[in-house]
Order: C-alpha cells, then structure tokens, then sequence
C-alpha cells in the first residue's frame, strides 16, 4: 500500500515547507531558495501519491463490494433450490442473451 510513501513525502513536505518559511522570516536568502525550489517537486509528489492512494482505496472498495454482491447473488440462487424439473433456479437480473423473450 501507498501510506509509508505518503507519509515520507507529506513529512518532508511539511518540514521542507517550515524550513523555507523560517528562512524567508529570518532572512537566510540561500537557504529560502533552496528550500523554495525543492518544495514544488515535493508538493507534487505528495499530491501524486495521494491521488494514487485514493484510487487505490475506491477500486479496493469497488471489488469488495463486487465480491459481496456475488456472494449475495450466490446465496439467493443456492437458497431457492431446484426447479420443479430439476434444473436450478435462474440467477437473479436480466438475461445474458439480450434477447426480448416473447
């Protein structure tokens, strides 16, 4: 998973961020511009990763939710048993074939 990752980057950007901040206050000119230009390939890391994070987590979700739904679709399926002539019950939702029975 992505979150030691994130966590380096929010970290250093943070501190990349505070150090910059400090020496733009207390007039360390070579180090704000040190600082200044590194935090803009550091924020963009950071908003990468996030980004990647969060869609990680929504198709992670997206599968379980998948998963749980066909578990469901299983168990109604097992539960209502064979048909009158022996076959088993159909699945529940539209048909596979895509054709309009008449």
């Amino acid at each position: 998973m992505l979150l030691l990752p994130l966590g380096v980057a929010l970290l250093l950007a943070g501190g990349d961020y505070l150090l910059w901040s400090w020496s733009l206050a207390s007039d360390h000119n070579v180090l704000a511009l040190f600082c200044g230009l590194t935090l803009a390939p550091l924020s963009i890391s950071l908003l990468w990763l996030a980004l990647l994070s969060a869609t990680r987590m929504l198709r992670r979700d997206a599968r379980r939710s998948a998963a749980a739904a066909r578990s469901r679709r299983r168990a109604t399926t097992a539960a209502a048993g064979p048909q009158p002539d022996g076959e088993p019950a159909p699945a529940a939702g539209p048909s596979s074939s895509g054709s309009i029975a008449a």
